[in-house]
């Protein structure tokens, strides 16, 4: 199976709502803004915040949360620390 192109937007209001939801599984997009800030859109609907990055070659997850609860500025906020 082949590994999707890592996919990276600027992160607004308006791009995060116009994503489209996938038929199945999930899909990851990267904030251009912030290197290790993501968002995952689920097949459900649902979108959530999460940080990725590599910590001492160790690749690190850390879930942020509901993109609907939490504002784009804070989920930056939350990835830089």
């Amino acid at each position: 199976m082949k590994r999707a192109a890592t996919r990276y937007l600027n992160f607004t209001k308006e791009t995060l709502e116009s994503l489209p939801v996938p038929k199945s599984g999930r899909v990851v997009y990267y904030d251009e803004d912030s290197d290790s800030l993501g968002i995952r859109v689920e097949a459900s609907g649902r979108k959530r915040f999460f940080w990725f990055k590599k910590v001492m070659g160790i690749p690190r997850y850390k879930p942020i949360g509901s993109a609907s609860e939490c504002s784009i500025e804070a989920a930056r906020d939350a990835a830089k620390e």
